[in-house]
């Protein structure tokens, strides 16, 4: 019982709550039955602190065993401005057959530099007794100090793992190609998302006037309400939401400050009246919004947890490709004066789009730049841009990601095109490994009828499901017969795709630790987003959760001994009750 209860105020509440939490239940039923009870938050603090955060955290290391995998690490400072360095492991987790992403770890960090973080991380992967060896690719958000090319914690890793790849995050990458190619548009349109938001942002009074002039234009019609949404240079995919927020609510917002610029001597809403009566305007928006959805749609793709990297990619280059067919010319994009060939490898794409946005002869032309064409003018270099910031950022070992797509199913079980050769292992072989062996079990993949090895007797299109059935499946003596040829490619699958995993890490700190709670230490912070981000990936609650036997053995009286960080844990982390009642008690003292 008080497991689980620990395991419910986790999820659900602060630990400071279980005190009246456990005394109302010492007493329930008719007649107040009472029930053997002893929970309070010094006992749920250690049992958080010091059963579910290191249970857990050995069951990862256990599960990462011997295979190789990828860590995931970034900085972020918390509400009482403390720097860490947030570590997360990508592998593929035998037991339950998936490519997982867990949560190892926060460290605290005094210099951000290469050096100490190099350090800080070394010395974190020994105390959990997780080999570097098997470490396969690092990823980050681009930071000078984790992959900067001289000195870097990438490049010190290097020294300890020579075959190491570097993986930058694509959705960083992303979102920075659309912020920096709206230099080239009109800067009234930045004024006009952040303005509008931030009008209605404070003033409930102002919302419920628009909010009156919005129902009223659309009495006859079925729209819901929607906010706007706020202008946010790190939020990858706020510039697409705000901009269609805006056009869908050109009318009313025309309408509404149109009004409010007669009535209230303010230059901003005068301003933004301006704005708004600017059909010019409009036609930016609305040549800016397809592009947009591009870009928030690949945004998303990378974002997942379960991305097909193959189809993610596709998609990217598929993006740069219809990006250039309108701004370069024709005869710069094919080759040997022929079409785009879909037997072209998409790096010979690209290898000529980049050649060609070097070249000022390979951009079509525009009319003479006037005033009436200064609207086209913008906007084409917007696409240049655009188009530039693409190329500028795609991986430096692209070739990895687009043999990816040979991978999938549709490939791979294609008796006629499943040439061995395109593959993108060869960098994931190890010494001990035959590749006669792996390249057999491959020209026998497509010879089994997989639809029966998979539920719903469906071959599963994305290649993170596919794959684990094809290293489960067994012949009639029980052999796992394509379990070379799986771990190879299951290893490649365990590259990081993007920073997305270890983002969700701080925004759940960011939920966790509070300015109310702001005292909370580094061990039971760690312990509660470990804990959280495992039961999400296995699906596991505070009403299904089953207490292990090694949680079992480690909740007993030593679990109490304070040691370093968990020192007087359970009274740091509950204070987020003690403001509120002090501030009662300077009150009830004003009054008596």
């Amino acid at each position: 019982m008080d497991l689980k209860l620990s395991m419910y105020i986790l999820h659900h509440s602060s630990i400071r709550s279980v005190d009246h939490l456990g005394e109302c239940l010492s007493k329930v039923g008719p007649g107040e039955c009472n029930i053997s009870l002893k929970l309070h938050r010094t006992k749920c603090g250690r049992l958080i602190t010091n059963v579910f955060g290191p249970t857990y955290l050995q069951e990862i290391v256990n599960a990462v065993g011997r295979t190789h995998y990828s860590l995931i690490i970034d900085e972020s400072t918390d509400v009482s401005v403390n720097k860490y360095l947030a570590i997360c492991v990508r592998y593929f987790n035998g037991t339950s057959l998936t490519v997982t992403n867990d949560f190892l770890g926060l460290v605290e960090v005094e210099r951000a530099t290469a050096v100490d973080l190099h350090a800080l991380l070394i010395n974190f992967l020994q105390k959990i007794g997780l080999p570097l060896q098997n470490m396969i690719a690092l990823g980050t958000d681009g930071g000078a100090n984790l992959c900067g090319r001289n000195n870097s914690v990438f490049t010190l890793l290097q020294n300890d793992v020579p075959n190491l790849i570097l993986l930058k995050c694509i959705c960083h990458s992303i979102h920075l190609c659309s912020s920096k190619a709206s230099s080239e548009l009109p800067s009234c349109l930045d004024f006009l998302c952040r303005e509008i938001y931030n009008w209605f942002s404070n003033s409930p009074l102002r919302k419920i006037e628009y909010r009156k002039i919005y129902d009223l234009i659309n009495i006859n019609e079925n729209r819901s309400f929607k906010n706007f949404v706020k202008l946010s240079p790190t939020r990858w995919l706020a510039r697409f939401n705000v901009i269609d927020r805006i056009v869908d609510q050109w009318t009313e917002l025309k309408t509404f400050f149109n009004m409010v610029g007669d009535k209230e001597k303010c230059y901003k809403a005068k301003t933004l009246a301006d704005i708004l009566n600017d059909n010019k305007i409009l036609m930016y928006l609305k040549f800016l919004l397809p592009l947009l959805q591009d870009n928030y749609k690949t945004n998303l793709m990378f974002q997942s947890d379960t991305c097909d990297v193959g189809s993610a990619y596709s998609q990217y280059f598929l993006t740069i490709e219809s990006l250039a067919q309108r701004v370069i010319k024709p005869l710069f994009l094919n080759s040997n004066s022929t079409q785009i060939m879909p037997t072209d490898s998409k790096l010979q794409v690209i290898n000529r789009i980049k050649q060609a946005v070097e070249n000022d002869m390979a951009y079509l032309s525009l009319d003479s730049f006037d005033e009436k064409n200064e609207f086209k003018r913008r906007c084409f270099n917007f696409l240049k841009s655009l188009l530039r910031e693409y190329l500028e950022r795609i991986p430096s070992n692209i070739e990895i990601f687009d043999n990816i797509k040979f991978l999938n199913p549709v490939y791979a079980l294609n008796k006629q095109h499943n040439v061995f050769s395109l593959l993108p292992i060869n960098k994931f072989i190890l010494q001990n490994e035959s590749m006669a062996t792996i390249e057999n079990q491959w020209r026998k993949l497509a010879l089994v009828e997989w639809q029966y090895e998979f539920n719903n007797k469906v071959v599963p299109n994305n290649i993170l499901q596919f794959w684990p059935g094809v290293y489960n499946y067994k012949d009639g003596s029980g052999q796992q017969i394509f379990k070379e040829l799986a771990t190879v490619v299951l290893r490649v699958l365990s590259l990081p795709v993007g920073n997305a995993t270890v983002e969700r890490c701080f925004s759940i700190m960011n939920i966790v630790k509070t300015k109310i709670r702001n005292r909370m230490k580094l061990s039971t912070l760690s312990a509660i987003i470990r804990t959280k981000i495992y039961c999400y990936n296995r699906n596991i609650c505070c009403k299904n959760f089953v207490a292990s036997e090694e949680m079992f053995a480690l909740f007993n009286s030593s679990m109490y001994s304070d040691s370093g960080d968990n020192a007087n844990a359970n009274t740091s982390n509950n204070d987020e009750n003690s403001e509120i009642e002090t501030m009662l008690n300077i009150v009830t003292s004003v009054d008596e």
